[in-house]
Order: C-alpha cells, then structure tokens, then sequence
C-alpha cells in the first residue's frame, strides 16, 4: 500500500498553472473561486490540515504551494505554522499497546515465548510504517524483542 497525495485547502495543482484545490466544494478551480469563501479559507484549511494530520497513508509534498499565503490571516492559525507543518507517524498510545498484548496472550507470535520466559514483548507493525503499514489492529502484532530485531522493516 503506498500513501496517496492529499491536497489541503487551497494547494496549487502540479500540472496545471493557476488551478487550486477547494476542499469545501471537492474541485479543482482558478484563484477567484476562493474569494465567495472569504474567512472560511482559513477555516476550510484548518480542517484539511487535521485531516491530513490523522491520517496514515496520505502526504504533503514538501514543495506544495498554498494560496494561504495570499490569504488575509484571521488570526485563527499563525501563518508560520501552516505551511511548515511536519507530519509524523502518529504513535501507538499505551491502551492499544495493552489491547494487542491482551489479544495475543501476551506472547511472541513468532516464537511462542512470554515475559515468564524472560522475553521483553512488544507490538509490532506487519507491515512498516515506511512501508505504507497503518497502526490498524489488523497490522499489529506481539513480538519478542529477539524476534522483532530480527525482522525490523522486512516483512515476513
């Protein structure tokens, strides 16, 4: 699975000169299009940003160019921070830790063995992250630390 790219509010089309995308109305349209929108712009980007933010398998290409910048600011997001946003893997939390422990007795899928054993479990991606893996229940899975170095981004 690869990631797919995700246009924020306002994103310049790479093929075409002077199109942008709109997310309020899910088209790609010229510069004055966006002026009916008006203070929602701001708004509009706000919520493309955590959409892109939650999600696992969508980018942002570094180079992207945003009609934000042309955009009077509302003061409702500094300018700064909306177009240098760095967008990382979003972090396992410590309750799906515990449910994927839980579901997997608490036991190395690979080589059967347990904390009683003297392995140190952890949960594992199937399927990497870098690799366009997701942090679904589906992907995760309980490995001993011996198992899981061995594997690291590979896949088995």
């Amino acid at each position: 699975m690869k990631a797919n790219r995700y246009f924020l509010h306002g994103d310049a089309d790479p093929d075409k000169i002077d199109i942008y995308y709109c997310v309020a109305c899910d088209i790609f349209a010229k510069e004055d299009h966006f002026q009916h929108h008006g203070s929602e712009n701001w708004r509009y980007l706000e919520r493309s940003i955590k959409k892109l933010q939650s999600s696992e398998l969508a980018h942002r290409p570094e180079n992207a160019h945003n009609l934000a910048e042309k955009w009077k600011h509302n003061g409702s997001i500094k300018l700064f921070e909306l177009l240098r946003i760095r967008y990382t893997r979003i972090p396992l939390t410590k309750r799906k830790r515990f449910e994927i422990l839980k579901r997997d007795s608490y036991r190395c899928q690979i080589c059967g063995k347990t904390a009683k054993d003297g392995a140190r479990l952890e949960v594992d991606h199937k399927v990497a992250v870098a690799n366009g893996g997701t942090n679904d229940d589906s992907n995760l899975w309980t490995l001993c630390f011996d198992c899981n170095s061995g594997k690291r981004a590979g896949k088995l």
